[in-house]
């Protein structure tokens, strides 16, 4: 038990746990489990390198409103009055994307996972056609991105490392309370009454 909570503290503190240390403290299905997590942690990333061409389209779109509304930012700095029409532009841009995510969506309900909030097209929503309010697809790197969906399931191999570590030792701390729980029976008490 100690051994296991050294490991999890320099887990925590960022140091690199090496993989036959936790084979050497994890109990077989422990060590297991956290080969599947990662593998699992691995699927996860590769399916997010490949996008579905809905959530590509509408990347583009919202790309295309972005350049349109930064352009009506910068005109509006230098007070010109082309700002207006170039703003008009972005919006269409942005209706546009918002109107084919929810057609998108509507046909395929696994896409809701590609973005960082709710996705509720009905009136009075979050969801504006404006640059705060868009959607932002989950492997952004925007600042405006609120994470969820696929990402937010995405895992370090530290962070799998330590839940594995954690996972252990709370399995320790249960059969360490049923042991004292049955030595309790055995000897026609409960452990504690002293």
């Amino acid at each position: 038990m100690q051994k296991l909570q050294e490991i999890a503290e320099q887990l925590r503190r960022g140091k690199n746990v090496q993989n036959r240390k936790l084979q050497a403290w994890l109990s077989v299905e422990g060590y297991e489990q956290y080969l599947s997590d990662w593998a699992d942690q691995k699927e996860l990333r590769e399916e997010l390198t490949v996008k579905p061409s809905a959530v590509l389209e509408y990347e583009e779109l919202l790309r295309t409103a972005t350049f349109w509304h930064n352009r009506a930012v910068a005109a509006e700095a230098r007070g010109q009055a082309s700002h207006s029409e170039l703003d008009d532009r972005a919006t269409d841009y942005y209706e546009r994307a918002l109107e084919r995510l929810e057609e998108s969506v509507h046909n395929d309900a696994s896409l809701y996972a590609w973005f960082d909030r709710d996705l509720d097209f009905r009136a009075g929503s979050e969801l504006q056609a404006n640059a705060g309010s868009m959607p932002i697809v989950v492997t952004s790197r925007s600042a405006d991105n609120r994470g969820g969906g696929l990402a937010f399931a995405k895992q370090t191999k530290q962070e799998v490392k330590l839940a594995a570590v954690e996972r252990e030792i709370l399995n320790l701390e249960a059969d360490v309370r049923g042991t004292a729980v049955s030595l309790g029976d055995l000897l026609g008490r409960n452990v504690g009454d002293d």
